[in-house]
């Protein structure tokens, strides 16, 4: 009995105290992942990529877990740091939990911030991944008709580096999301690839933070051997709002960004020929 109540008491304490533990998201991490690849498209929706200068030496930042309708976003002091990066950056990845309570005017507050951060990267273009607070209430109907583009599944390419822009915000990739993926990819013969999507492979070694990745072992087996046959450089994801990098293949490392509301951080990702690298940085 004693055990039961301490059970009780830490989930209850985690609803309480951190925005990415909730009774939701500890009880329920449902498949209908596949339900929403099929209400926008079968297939990878391919979208126009961002116009760079260089597309052998570029840049861009990543943020995740903004959560508009819950605390304080600190949008100016987020958009002054960036004005500091020289040369600017050419476009912005938000790697999902855009909104608190997948309510409209959260979106709709999201979509200010995004005009914000289009007038201060060159090619004035913000993609946007799905994460699993953007499906609370009837968040999903909300984020296929107001986010940009439109779809959780979609794909760019720019010079050598394909991006590759995902929906595991239930926690899975789900096995049409999956073969799709392995399509597009197998048959993409861009050299080098970029993995985006809300939960992590692994996050860190913290048995929590590991309840919060990828749910599915085998899925993710099977998705580690496609990124590393498909020579896949970075794995971006956020969702557990801690930092961690983890060195996942020869080629492929993943990046876990930092909670943008919870540590006021963001990642500026350069590119420069095959070679990548990855900063950190608080505002």
């Amino acid at each position: 009995m004693k055990k039961l109540i301490t059970c009780l008491l830490f989930f209850s304490s985690l609803t309480l105290f951190s925005c990415k533990y909730s009774w939701w998201q500890a009880f329920n991490h449902g498949d209908d992942v596949d339900e929403r690849i099929n209400s926008s498209s079968s297939s990878i929706t391919e979208i126009e990529a961002p116009t760079v200068s260089n597309t052998s030496n570029f840049s861009f930042i990543a943020i995740s877990d903004v959560h508009f309708g819950r605390g304080n976003q600190e949008v100016e002091d987020f958009i002054n740091e960036i004005k500091k990066i020289s040369p600017a950056p050419d476009f912005c990845i938000c790697l999902g939990d855009i909104v608190e309570h997948g309510i409209k005017s959260e979106f709709s507050d999201y979509n200010d911030f995004v005009e914000k951060i289009k007038s201060v990267v060159t090619s004035e273009k913000v993609y946007t991944v799905i994460g699993n607070h953007d499906l609370f209430n009837d968040g999903w109907d909300y984020f296929e008709r107001m986010i940009y583009p439109y779809t959780s599944l979609f794909h760019f390419t720019i010079g050598n580096y394909s991006f590759y822009f995902t929906d595991s915000a239930s926690g899975s990739l789900g096995p049409k999301q999956l073969k799709t993926i392995k399509s597009a990819m197998r048959a993409d013969s861009t050299r080098n690839k970029i993995f985006c999507t809300h939960y992590p492979v692994y996050g860190s070694a913290d048995s929590f933070d590991s309840y919060y990745s990828l749910q599915n072992p085998e899925e993710t087996a099977l998705l580690l051997t496609l990124l590393e046959d498909t020579n896949t450089r970075l794995y971006l994801s956020g969702h557990i709002h801690n930092y961690h990098k983890n060195k996942l293949s020869r080629n492929l490392t993943e990046y876990v960004t930092d909670g943008y509301l919870d540590k006021y951080k963001f990642l500026l990702v350069t590119i420069n020929g095959d070679d990548n690298s990855v900063k950190n940085i608080s505002f």
